[in-house]
């Protein structure tokens, strides 16, 4: 189903619709968005996903990491909701390299709340990975 806000008169199957989007730094996200949608009502696939598995996968161990932060968890607590509690005990948390993935982590989901979510807009930017 998609959801359009129309102005004016209902359309006319016959007619062409119109976009009018801003011409700002979100230009080429619209863009790209408008093309999924000109895709999708002529029946044609969408555009490959700018956004890999990994990088998916990624963003929702952020997010995970992120809630469990703001929910008042430690790092060593967000560790072991995400890779489990005896991966974390296996190895000195000081050197472990779970702790530094998942302090990667919360800063990173960190870095997408105050803006870095609008990155995914933008494929061509990278999200916390500098």
């Amino acid at each position: 189903e998609v959801r359009l806000a129309l102005r004016g008169a209902r359309p006319d199957p016959d007619r062409a619709l119109a976009a009018v989007t801003p011409l700002d730094a979100t230009l080429p996200a619209r863009l790209r968005a408008l093309d999924r949608l000109a895709r999708h009502l002529d029946g044609r696939p969408p555009p490959p996903d700018p956004i890999t598995r990994q990088r998916r996968r990624r963003i929702g161990a952020m997010l995970r990491a992120l809630d469990a932060r703001a929910s008042g968890a430690v790092h060593r607590e967000i560790a072991a909701a995400l890779y489990g509690p005896a991966r974390v005990a296996g190895e000195p948390w000081k050197s472990s390299s779970l702790r530094d993935v998942t302090l990667r982590l919360v800063r990173d989901g960190q870095a997408m709340a105050r803006g870095g979510y609008l990155a995914l807009l933008n494929a061509t930017r990278s999200i916390g990975e500098a």
